[in-house]
């Protein structure tokens, strides 16, 4: 395991040329021209390349507008716009809200489009009928509009929809949950959906599965008047586990017999089977269904912990978006429905309807770009990524790279992750999935970092190559390698910038941003950094709060929260409202920090504010002057070369003097100071690429 290949060799070499010459020969800051607007994000052509080129800014604009950037699936749909944006040389500009009903933001995303002359975009609508003015005044300047998995009100006022026929994705698991009865008559039914207001999705899911049950609906446009004495109730999810789980506890409390349970999403799904563990249900003594087909779904098929799920597929609704965009040719809707259907697969490993996919087959295609496709053969090796949970956008990123390295190695690759950043007990359990099966390996990002250990070696005896991604696990050593950020050179990056951007450096009143209490490892580097690249001289470097610096107004943590920002830089400001510099051990603190400022009316060209991780969303505060420069990781790079590195079976040393590969770290900002740095339409380019 320890042979270094000439592959590794060239690799290293260029990280460390790169070094060098972005020191000699940086841009100094300056950003070029970009036509990128403030909330928006280009296409990665370069994605596992730290120091490539600035865009060229000479491709047609085509946009996606997603109701937030941090759901898996909206992810998978902006994974499919990239690649086939960088097939047909578009310049891609992906905007979301701050949450599902941030109705404003697309607006202004649809307005920055037509103010760049943008192609066109596809948009997954906050609100279906107010998007609809935007919409038209983007068509009337010649935007083509589609829209993506949801309708607008009216369905006309876009170009086209390519959506799932959500009402067949229910049928199809109501027809596998009537199979699996020997007397339908017997059945208790618990329906789970979406809320009260009853959105069309869950509406159409729900009478879907009613209907491929075999109850006779009511009324097609709403649930709940059915006349079916089988039916024990509804109940509404949010969509969480959570609410799944306490839903399915008021069901249990009005029937503790219910055998059959419809959910309208996988995490209800999840918070449904964990109600009836509760109460002592055994997974066979129910049938539990659901829709979505994510990769965290199919795998609770393959455990058994859910028995069909109907997958729809983001990336390719997206990916024939920008098809549409950059051809001008919108296709035909599907027969008998009002909209082009990207299709449905029925994924279940129990027998019961014709045509349906196995998990494995599953596992191969989850939220992809293949329905109909054939069977997976089965016979490739097994590579595992464990991360802490599976929808922040870091760890999204990081799926995003391990799934391409292994598509080109040809590999199977397993995800697996927490429902938090502290279940250990999750990432236990993926360990040893991964080694019943066999697998050559995996990667993680360990949520507790010493009491993972003992899993870890009982794979590495069971001869599984283990890397950890971004968070060295406590000894080091446990691990046969670490990919990591350096994160003390990433907190020094942003503190050699802030010190530059002061005429007189011994004016500073410095407000230090945590992450808690604790002083996890990444923190106290970051911060320690920060404090040694503004020239602070440090106490202990391995904790931050001794510093002797009469600059420093003093340290507060957040939990890295937008929320703990605001509360955080608020203490600070009752300290000494004059606070000048501002450091954040992350992007959403930093935007809590800016918001605390705002409302002290502090604006922001009277005090400095810098961060550390590159996500889109921190590159475009970058761009939009909400944040003056954060540095940015790799976690796509982290991924991909994990991967790489277990297919090939060759560990690369270490970096010169540390104890883990550095994957590199890049200052974004778009003001003088550093040499080497790269401007905001670089990050935005490249952002966690």
């Amino acid at each position: 395991m320890n042979c270094f290949s000439s592959r590794w060799r060239i690799l290293i070499a260029l990280l460390a040329v790169f070094a060098l010459f972005a020191a000699a020969c940086g841009d100094d800051g300056d950003g070029g021209d970009s036509t990128d607007s403030p909330s928006s994000s280009g296409a990665a052509p370069s994605a596992d390349d730290p120091g490539g080129d600035e865009g060229s800014g000479d491709r047609a604009i085509v946009g996606l507008i997603t109701k937030n950037n941090t759901n898996p699936f909206f992810v998978k749909m902006a994974e499919g716009a990239n690649a086939a944006a960088d097939e047909a040389g578009l310049d891609l500009r992906t905007f979301a809200g701050e949450d599902d009903s941030d109705n404003a933001a697309q607006v202004r995303a649809i307005e920055d489009l037509i103010s760049v002359g943008a192609a066109g975009f596809m948009i997954t609508a906050s609100d279906t009928e107010a998007i609809v003015p935007a919409i038209e005044r983007a068509r009337e300047a010649g935007l083509v509009v589609i829209a993506l998995d949801t309708p607008v009100e009216p369905i006309t006022a876009t170009d086209a929809t390519f959506a799932t026929d959500n009402f067949r994705a229910g049928e199809l698991i109501g027809e596998w949950a009537l199979a699996q009865l020997d007397d339908p008559s017997s059945a208790k039914i618990a329906l789970l959906n979406i809320n009260a207001s009853q959105p069309t999705v869950g509406v159409l899911r729900n009478q879907g599965f009613l209907q491929g049950f075999g109850v006779d609906l009511g009324d097609p446009d709403k649930w709940g008047d059915e006349d079916d004495s089988r039916i024990v109730g509804h109940d509404v999810t949010e969509g969480s586990i959570e609410g799944g789980r306490t839903a399915m506890e008021n069901l249990l409390a009005l029937d503790p017999d219910i055998n059959v349970v419809y959910t309208l999403n996988e995490p209800a799904a999840e918070g449904a089977r964990l109600a009836m563990e509760a109460a002592g249900r055994s997974g066979n003594s129910y049938v539990l269904v659901s829709v979505d087909g994510s990769c965290a779904g199919v795998r609770a098929v393959a455990n058994g912990d859910l028995g069909a799920t109907s997958m729809q597929f983001p990336l390719l609704m997206a990916s024939l978006g920008v098809e549409a965009i950059a051809s001008g040719e919108i296709p035909p809707n599907s027969p008998g429905i009002d909209f082009f259907n990207t299709g449905v697969e029925l994924i279940t490993d129990g027998a019961g309807v014709d045509g349906s996919k196995s998990s494995a087959w599953g596992l191969d295609n989850c939220w992809g770009d293949d329905p109909g496709g054939d069977e997976g053969s089965g016979d490739r090796a097994i590579v595992g990524l464990i991360t802490k949970n599976n929808t922040n956008p870091f760890f999204v990123k990081m799926a995003e790279g391990a799934n391409a390295a292994a598509d080109e190695a040809g590999l199977d690759l397993r995800t697996f992750a927490g429902e938090d950043d502290s279940d250990n007990a999750a990432q236990v359990r993926a360990i040893e999935d991964l080694i019943s099966v066999g697998a050559a390996g995996f990667m993680i990002t360990a949520s507790d970092t010493e009491a993972i250990v003992p899993a870890i070696e009982r794979a590495r005896e069971a001869g599984l190559v283990v890397i950890a991604l971004d968070t060295p696990v406590e000894p080091i050593t446990a691990t046969d390698a670490t990919f990591a950020t350096d994160n003390f050179r990433a907190g020094e990056l942003i503190g050699e910038w802030a010190l530059a951007q002061l005429d007189d450096p011994s004016s500073a009143k410095i407000a230090l941003l945590n992450i808690n209490a604790s002083q996890p490892t990444v923190g106290v580097l970051r911060n320690q950094g920060f404090l040694q690249g503004f020239g602070v001289d440090l106490g202990d470097p391995d904790k931050w709060g001794d510093e002797d610096d009469s600059r420093i107004v003093g340290h507060d943590v957040t939990e890295g929260s937008i929320e703990g920002g605001r509360t955080a830089m608020e203490n600070l400001l009752a300290l000494d409202p004059d606070i000048n510099v501002v450091y954040t051990l992350n992007e959403p603190a930093a935007e809590g920090a800016r918001l605390a400022m705002e409302a002290a009316g502090r604006s922001g060209n009277s005090y400095v504010l810098v961060s550390v991780d590159g996500s889109c969303a921190g590159v475009r505060a970058v761009a939009n002057g909400d944040l003056g420069a954060t540095s940015m990781q790799f976690p796509l790079l982290m991924a991909s070369l994990g991967v790489e590195a277990i297919a090939s079976g060759e560990i690369p040393p270490n970096s010169p003097g540390i104890d883990f590969f550095n994957t590199g770290v890049e200052l974004i900002t778009d003001g003088a100071g550093v040499d080497g740095s790269k401007s905001s339409a670089w990050g935005l380019d490249n952002c966690w690429g």
